[in-house]
Parts: C-alpha cells; sequence; structure tokens
C-alpha cells in the first residue's frame, strides 16, 4: 500500500472536486488530519475560495 501524504490527498481531492464541480460551490468539512487535507485543497485553488 502507498503512503498517502496530506498533499497526495489534497491533490485526490480537489482532482474529485473538479470531475464533480460543474462550477457550483462545493463545501469542504473537515476533521482533525482532513483539516490539514481541506486547507492544503484550498490552497491548490486559492481563486475559487469565497
Amino acid at each position: 500500500m502507498p503512503n498517502v501524504t496530506a498533499s497526495s490527498a489534497a491533490a485526490d481531492l480537489a482532482d474529485r472536486i473538479r470531475a464533480i464541480d460543474a462550477g457550483r460551490p462545493c463545501l469542504v468539512v473537515a476533521h482533525s488530519m482532513g483539516g490539514v487535507v481541506a486547507t492544503a485543497v484550498a490552497e491548490l485553488a486559492p481563486t475559487r475560495r469565497p
């Protein structure tokens, strides 16, 4: 099983959001380590944040 890092999880989540987004707002709710991933996703697409 490959190692999962916060940045790799963020990239995966960002790809999934882009795939289903269709231009609609997306709310990401996270807890604990997920908060690190959610922050990294927001940093990947800063212009998409409200």
